[in-house]
C-alpha cells in the first residue's frame, strides 16, 4: 500500500515538473519562462516537435493574458518560436489543428496578446471564395472555417457577422441577413463579405515554415 501511495506522489510532482505547473512563485516562475524560451526552434518543422495533441477550445481569448507559465500549465509547449515582437507557440489540437498563441513582454512576464486557431487545413482568403452572396448560409460558413468568431444579431444589437483571419494576411467580415425559414426558424444568409489586410494581423508573425 505503501509504494503505491508514493508513486502516486512521484507521478503528481514529476508531472508538475515536466508540464510547468510549479509557479507557486514569481521566481520560479520566471525561472520556469527562462526555461521555456530555451526551447525555441525556428528551423524545424512544427509536427516534428509538437508530439502531444490536446483538445482545444474554438474561442482562443480563453487563453488571452495567460502568462508563458500558465499555457505551459495547460499544454507542454513543445514548438515555441522566436520573432520581431516575442514569441509564439504552436500547439496542436486533437482534430488536427493548431493553436499559435503569441506572446509578448508585459510587467516582466510574457503574456498572451494574440492568437490564430486554424483547423486542419490552414485558412486563405481564396476559401471564401466559395460563398455566393444571398445563399450561403452562417452555418456554411462555419465548416470553412469552424473557429472564426460569429457573432448573432440579439447580442450586439446590429447584424449578424462573423470575423475571420488568414494564413494569407487577411482579415474577413461577413455580414448575414435575418431569413425566415419557418415560422418558428431563421436561418443567417451572407449579405456582404469585406476584406482587407491589417498591418497588426497576427499572420505577419508567423514564419513561413508555419505557413
Amino acid at each position: 500500500m505503501k509504494k503505491i501511495f508514493f508513486s502516486i506522489i512521484f507521478a503528481a510532482i514529476t508531472t508538475l515538473f515536466l508540464y510547468g505547473c510549479q509557479t507557486n512563485s514569481d521566481e520560479n516562475t520566471i525561472e520556469l519562462e527562462k526555461n521555456i524560451l530555451q526551447r525555441v526552434n525556428n528551423t524545424k518543422d512544427k509536427d516534428e516537435l509538437a508530439t502531444k495533441e490536446y483538445h482545444i477550445s474554438s474561442d482562443g481569448m480563453d487563453y488571452y493574458q495567460n502568462t508563458l507559465a500558465d499555457i505551459n500549465c495547460q499544454f507542454k509547449i513543445e514548438c515555441i518560436r522566436k520573432t520581431e515582437k516575442g514569441y509564439y507557440a504552436a500547439i496542436k489540437d486533437d482534430e488536427g489543428g493548431w493553436l499559435y498563441l503569441f506572446f509578448k513582454q508585459n510587467e516582466g512576464r510574457y503574456k498572451v496578446y494574440d492568437y490564430l486557431h486554424f483547423a486542419s487545413n490552414q485558412l486563405y482568403l481564396s476559401d471564401f471564395d466559395k460563398i455566393v452572396t444571398g445563399q450561403t448560409s452562417m452555418n456554411q460558413v462555419r465548416i470553412i472555417d469552424p473557429y472564426g468568431e460569429y457573432v448573432d444579431y440579439d447580442n450586439i444589437g446590429r447584424c449578424p457577422f462573423s470575423t475571420h483571419y488568414t494564413i494569407d494576411n487577411y482579415k474577413v467580415e461577413v455580414e448575414y441577413s435575418v431569413e425566415n425559414v419557418d415560422n418558428k426558424t431563421v436561418q443567417y444568409v451572407v449579405s456582404r463579405i469585406l476584406t482587407e489586410q491589417p498591418d497588426d494581423s497576427p499572420s505577419l508573425l508567423l514564419l513561413p515554415i508555419d505557413k
